[in-house]
């Protein structure tokens, strides 16, 4: 199963916990100022797309020159960097991890996190800083954590049916209609395993771990 890295733009403190993400065989798309973060780890991209506006010049230079780095120019000023780089990934691959896609302007992080839904089964893009996961859910989704670790379920769409699994607190707890404005927030896990099960709408599902 090809496994595929986005490393975005937006502010990181501390680039390094992105390195456990990274294993043999990971394809890594840098969206434009984004390589600068992958060159802080002393590694290179695969393929970098984007206008090349937010790149150091000297740094993109190297590349340029480097046969093993695919450049991939998108002009285009109505879609983001990270949906440049999105349109990279083939709708086969299973598992997308995105970094520098939070912190910063909030329309930025907003758009980014939403953007996602325009793919094809949302739930294969996770978009990590270096306590939080964020993903797109419209079935069921099976998890894995460290007992206290903090969920949030936040429905987008209307969801006929919500159940969680390995979780403190129900859905039924806050009862339905599960519709955007339903706040299941700060829950917390109770297993290492936990599971959002339902059968039709989306919500944003985050998953907090503490440092």
């Amino acid at each position: 199963m090809t496994h595929y890295i986005i490393i975005a733009g937006g502010p990181i403190d501390n680039v390094s916990y992105i390195e456990r993400f990274i294993r043999e065989g990971s394809i890594i798309i840098c969206a434009d100022g984004g390589a600068v973060h992958l060159n802080a780890l002393g590694m290179k991209p695969h393929q970098l797309v984007g206008d090349f506006d937010s790149i150091p010049p000297a740094l993109y230079a190297t590349y340029q020159g480097d046969p093993a780095v695919e450049i991939c120019a998108a002009p285009d000023q109505n879609s983001t960097d990270l949906e440049k780089a999105l349109k990279c990934v083939p709708e086969s691959a299973k598992q997308i991890d995105i970094f520098g896609a939070l912190g910063g302007r909030m329309d930025h992080q907003l758009a980014n996190i939403l953007t996602i839904e325009n793919h094809k089964a949302p739930e294969r893009f996770c978009i990590h800083d270096q306590h939080n996961q964020i993903r797109l859910l419209t079935c069921d989704f099976d998890f894995k954590g460290n007992i206290g670790d903090k969920i949030g379920v936040i429905p987008l769409r209307d969801v006929g049916s919500l159940r969680f699994e390995g979780l403190k607190f129900p859905a039924e707890g806050l009862g339905p209609p599960y519709t955007l404005g339903w706040l299941g927030t700060s829950n917390e896990m109770i297993s290492t395993q936990g599971a959002i099960k339902l059968n039709s709408g989306l919500v944003i599902f985050t998953h907090y771990s503490a440092p």
